[in-house]
């Protein structure tokens, strides 16, 4: 009788951490008494679970990618509705000229250097911050931004609004873009490889 009740208490054990990981969906069968039961429907194979369009959480959190976006578009806006930048580029023009080879640089090619390098970071952390939109829709809205900033340097003293500014704003932006679609796929290879050998011990 004792050997019995062991056993029965075993069974009931084990049918509580089944249904423990069922639920935290940390199990590989989830509701086999119901097959219309599907806690990871929204799943996409080959994904590790996570929901389709996701980002891999290895690369970079929403929240880490929020409080970048943050902080960034302050920076942004200290940038391009302060004072004019135009000093610095020209400074940065005659040191470029200094060395062999970029006696060619110009304050204008410094300038839409920056404006393509600054906004690389929005393109890449509106993507985290934003994993369910649809990259172009998240280049769209850099573009956007962009509009928006010239329409208010309108207002400024000492800042003029270029058409080329939007231009290469935008360029930024989709090299953003790219990048963050570039790690999303590195991170999704590298969670199949790591899903590979776990499959193979539980088969």
């Amino acid at each position: 009788m004792k050997g019995v009740a062991s056993r029965g208490r075993a069974i009931r054990r084990t049918s509580m951490v089944t249904s423990f990981l069922d639920v935290t969906g940390e199990s590989g069968v989830h509701c086999p008494e119901d097959p219309s039961c599907n806690p990871r429907s929204d799943a996409r194979p080959g994904s590790g679970g996570a929901p389709a369009g996701a980002l891999p959480s290895g690369a970079m959190s929403r929240r880490v990618a929020v409080v970048g976006l943050v902080a960034y578009l302050a920076v942004l806006a200290s940038l391009t509705l302060g004072a004019s930048p135009g000093a610095a580029f020209t400074a940065v023009a005659q040191q470029a000229r200094t060395i062999e080879g970029l006696a060619w640089v110009r304050a204008g090619d410094v300038e839409r250097t920056a404006n393509v390098l600054v906004f690389i970071p929005l393109g890449l952390l509106l993507c985290y911050a934003l994993p369910r939109v649809p990259r172009f829709l998240v280049w769209l809205l850099c573009v956007g931004l962009s509009l928006a900033v010239e329409a208010a340097q309108v207002a400024l003293p000492g800042r003029r609004p270029t058409p080329i500014d939007v231009v290469t704003n935008s360029t930024g932006a989709a090299i953003g873009v790219i990048l963050a679609l570039l790690l999303g796929g590195i991170g999704r290879l590298r969670a199949r490889r790591r899903e590979g050998p776990q499959r193979v011990r539980e088969q």
